[in-house]
């Protein structure tokens, strides 16, 4: 049976990565757990997140940090995008 979650190791790189990001957006002072899940879902590929939390909202990447996460939440029994 497959789930709809699963647990991720964290790595020395994403750290690296997290800590950068830190450096980057230090005027947002991101939690770190904020900025080792942004590097892991880097690492992974995944750009859409369910949070409660503003700074996955706030958060840009890429090359001319223009991308950001789709937000969704629960709505009516599904998965929605959330809309700003």
């Amino acid at each position: 049976m497959h789930g709809i979650a699963r647990i991720e190791i964290t790595t020395h790189a994403d750290m690296d990565v997290a800590a950068s990001i830190g450096e980057r957006f230090a005027d947002r002072e991101f939690s770190l757990t904020d900025r080792t899940s942004f590097a892991v879902m880097h690492r992974l590929g995944i750009a859409r997140v369910a949070s409660f939390d503003n700074d996955f909202a706030v958060y840009r990447f890429g090359a001319d940090r223009r991308k950001a996460f789709e937000i969704v939440v629960w709505r009516r029994g599904g998965w929605l995008p959330l809309v700003c």
